[in-house]
């Protein structure tokens, strides 16, 4: 399992313009059962990524592809991982899911 540790470099009003973009970007990997979870940083400096069933390889060249990370307004910064344990109630802990 990885997570994903991004850090905004310097937002401004141009990022909030391709907000959409990297939603778009988030979808996708959700569809494909990539990501597991995601959201802001409540600092509002960043995010955090959930991923699994991916080498840290694959992961790095998919982040690549965010908008944010094109433009320049990113920077990540990868966790590896082994989750040994798992709440039977891990969806209690989410608001809200992607489908």
């Amino acid at each position: 399992m990885l997570i994903v540790d991004l850090d905004f470099k310097h937002p401004n009003q141009e990022m909030e313009q391709i907000h959409e973009q990297h939603l778009k970007f988030l979808k996708k990997y959700y569809e494909n059962k990539t990501f597991m979870t995601s959201g802001p940083k409540l600092s509002a400096n960043g995010g955090i990524i959930v991923a699994g069933n991916i080498s840290r390889a694959r992961l790095e060249e998919i982040l690549k592809e965010d908008p944010y990370y094109q433009n320049g307004f990113m920077e990540f910064r990868i966790i590896e991982f082994s989750s040994t344990l798992v709440s039977s109630d891990i969806g209690v802990f989410f608001q809200e899911e992607i489908v």
